[in-house]
């Protein structure tokens, strides 16, 4: 798997490109934690070319969710998610757990608006 990170303004966004599994999944949370370090708190997961997502992946997207639910200021959205990944997220139950949008732009104004 590969990712970019782009900042704009105080939101974070990532691409995931590929296959997020057990041997990627750190690098992605080693991004995640770098950013909580340095108080960066809306980050948007574009997941338009993710392939796929294993347990190791889904553990990641859980925990930032949870964070997210748990730090009022703290926002973990999840964007332009393929039939695929949809299918994982139904079946695992993060689309009640997960805040989504259809496209990056629409997090932006959302997380905008705050």
């Amino acid at each position: 798997m590969e990712f970019t990170h782009k900042e704009n303004g105080p939101i974070d966004i990532i691409y995931l490109v590929g296959e997020l599994e057990l041997y990627s999944s750190p690098f992605l949370q080693e991004k995640l934690d770098e950013l909580l370090a340095k108080n960066r708190k809306k980050t948007i997961l574009c997941l338009k070319e993710l392939a796929f997502v294993d347990s190791s992946g889904l553990k990641l997207f859980f925990e930032g969710a949870k964070r997210a639910k748990l730090d009022s200021n703290c926002y973990f959205i999840f964007t332009d998610i393929n039939s695929a990944i949809a299918h994982v997220f139904n079946l695992g139950g993060f689309h009640n757990l997960c805040t989504i949008f259809p496209r990056v732009e629409d997090a932006i104004k959302f997380l905008e608006g705050l």
